[in-house]
């Protein structure tokens, strides 16, 4: 039996998607924008307010946007290119 694959250069992500576990609000934000500026610190959901985790850890990181950083750091590599492989978990 074959598996079927997914193969997406890293190149072709523009935009990063981030959901709420609490209210369910979805935040779509561009990889370029949010490797400088960052994430807002609350949700920005209708009355959630939920305090995003990124922003109070005890290094004071934000790992979204050092993926985003990641990823404009790597779309510039001239010597490899960046794929990711999704397996595609559909029905046969």
């Amino acid at each position: 039996m074959s598996e079927k694959l997914f193969k997406f250069l890293l190149s072709e992500f523009k935009t990063l998607r981030v959901v709420c576990k609490k209210c369910k609000t979805v935040v779509e934000l561009d990889v370029a924008s949010l490797a400088a500026a960052g994430l807002p610190y609350k949700c920005p959901g209708p009355g959630c307010q939920e305090v995003l985790p990124w922003m109070g850890g005890i290094d004071r990181t934000n790992p979204l946007q050092e993926l985003a950083r990641a990823m404009l750091a790597l779309e510039t590599c001239k010597s490899v290119e960046v794929q990711l492989i999704v397996p595609d978990t559909g029905n046969p």
